[in-house]
């Protein structure tokens, strides 16, 4: 088993968070949940393999792409998480 580089866990543990303020702050929002569920399964496609930061993007790219791929550092800034 290859152990998950602790740059990739940092990145994943970050957006986590924004995700889970996302999700509580908008408790009121029917739709939060249904969002957050949403980016969250998107986040676990867009994975790098083996684990490794530089490691090709797992998820959906014309092209093969390094991680972090642009959607996930746009993901982990705070701008994404704005009404």
């Amino acid at each position: 088993m290859t152990e998950i580089d602790p740059r990739v866990a940092r990145l994943n543990a970050s957006i986590q968070g924004r995700l889970s303020r996302y999700e509580g702050d908008r408790k009121h929002i029917s739709d939060a949940a249904v969002h957050a569920d949403h980016q969250r399964k998107w986040m676990r496609e867009h994975q790098p393999e083996g684990g490794q930061w530089g490691a090709p993007c797992m998820g959906d790219h014309e092209q093969s792409t390094p991680w972090p791929c642009q959607q996930m550092q746009n993901f982990d800034s705070p701008m994404a998480y704005m009404d």
